[in-house]
C-alpha cells in the first residue's frame, strides 16, 4: 500500500499541538501559520520541534497585510527545514501602496535584503516624535 503523506494544517496553532502531532506520529509535515501561532517566536519553536523529529514544514498565511507575509517570507527563506510556502494571499487582495518586505517575481515572494523585515517609513508618517492616533 502506498503512503499518502499527510499534513497537519489546523491542528498545530501552538509548540504543545506540535508535540502531540509528534508524540501520535500523526503527520508527515506541519503547516506554520504566523498568525495562528502568535508570530515569529512561537513559530521558530514549532519549527525547531518539528525538525528535531524529522518533520518538515510548510509556511502558510490567511487572508493578511504585507507586513506579515512578509515576516513569513523570512520565516520560511531563514529557515531550511520549511521546504514549502503558501503565502498567496498576497495576490488575493487590493494591491497595495505600502512597499518593502520582499519583492514579487512570477509566482515566488523574494525577501528584502534590507534591515529587519525590510519597510521603510513614509515621510507622510513622521510627526515630530509621536506616534499618530487612532
Amino acid at each position: 500500500m502506498k503512503h499518502i503523506p499527510i499534513m497537519a494544517d489546523e491542528s498545530v496553532h501552538s509548540a504543545q499541538d506540535a508535540l502531540k502531532v509528534i508524540q501520535l506520529h500523526a503527520c508527515d509535515f506541519v503547516n506554520i501559520k504566523l498568525m495562528k501561532t502568535g508570530g515569529l517566536s512561537q513559530a521558530q519553536i514549532i519549527n525547531d520541534l518539528c525538525q528535531t523529529a524529522g518533520i518538515k514544514c510548510m509556511v502558510g498565511c490567511m487572508i493578511e497585510s504585507r507586513e506579515s507575509i512578509a515576516a513569513a517570507a523570512a520565516f520560511a527563506a531563514a529557515n531550511t527545514n520549511v521546504i514549502y510556502a503558501d503565502l498567496d494571499s498576497v495576490f488575493m487582495s487590493v494591491p497595495s501602496a505600502e512597499t518593502g518586505g520582499f519583492t514579487i517575481q512570477g509566482t515566488s515572494l523574494l525577501p528584502s535584503n534590507d534591515s529587519g523585515l525590510g519597510f521603510k517609513q513614509k515621510n507622510s508618517a513622521k510627526t515630530n516624535g509621536s506616534f499618530p492616533t487612532i
